[in-house]
């Protein structure tokens, strides 16, 4: 049914809520005098951060991002696999499933938190905020590794954790899931799925393909 799965990153690979919004909470506190609850800065949550800057009414929205990303270095020890993310991942590799990723995060970005984890080799094809003009909830993102991969949008599944996610999917004409397990809000958006767990990804992907291998 699916051969290829896209995966997000924060929220739905990678536990990163505290690393995010507590740096940004930090750093609008401290260079600009802006107080936020955690609550009201939980939208940035799925965006690149330059929109979300721009959200906030900041001026020079790409000079903020570079000293939040600095901010967010104090944090990288909260940093962390959700857990049972890597033996999904692993499984649905080596049964043949092709694996992606689509994240807001710039390939710098990526290559400083995701890598070290040490299963990036598991994605055949990667698409960071720097590969797009239009970025989610705009369906560029997933049409972007559409057009890399050639899959096909009807035998392919999205999973994150924000409405971002659900509505780029939704534009680009993929199944979307929604990884609970990491989800802030229940997303205002129709899913096809929604994972308690990644382990629950298995099944669903494996009981319903009809591949023997994928080309």
């Amino acid at each position: 049914m699916y051969t290829h799965v896209i995966f997000d990153v924060d929220g739905t690979m990678l536990d990163t809520g505290e690393a995010i919004i507590g740096s940004l909470r930090e750093m609008l506190e401290q260079e600009y005098g802006m107080s936020y609850t955690h609550e009201q800065l939980e939208f940035v949550l799925g965006i690149p951060g330059v929109p979300a800057l721009e959200r906030l009414g900041i001026r020079e929205p790409v000079k903020a991002s570079e000293s939040w990303y600095r901010f967010m270095a104090k944090y990288s020890h909260t940093l962390a696999l959700f857990p049972g993310i890597r033996e999904t991942l692993q499984t649905l590799h080596d049964k043949g499933i092709r694996l992606g990723i689509v994240t807001s995060r710039t390939r710098l970005e990526l290559e400083y938190d995701f890598n070290p984890f040490g299963i990036s080799a598991l994605f055949g094809c990667i698409v960071c905020a720097d590969d797009t003009s239009s970025h989610k909830p705009h369906p560029a993102p997933i049409l972007k590794y559409l057009e890399l991969t050639e899959a096909e949008p009807q035998k392919t599944l999205y999973i994150g954790d924000t409405v971002y996610d659900c509505q780029s999917a939704t534009g680009a004409g993929v199944a979307f899931g929604l990884a609970s397990w990491g989800a802030v809000n229940i997303p205002a958006c129709s899913s096809d799925f929604v994972f308690q767990k990644p382990e629950e990804i298995i099944p669903l992907i494996w009981n319903n393909s009809d591949i023997v291998t994928v080309a």
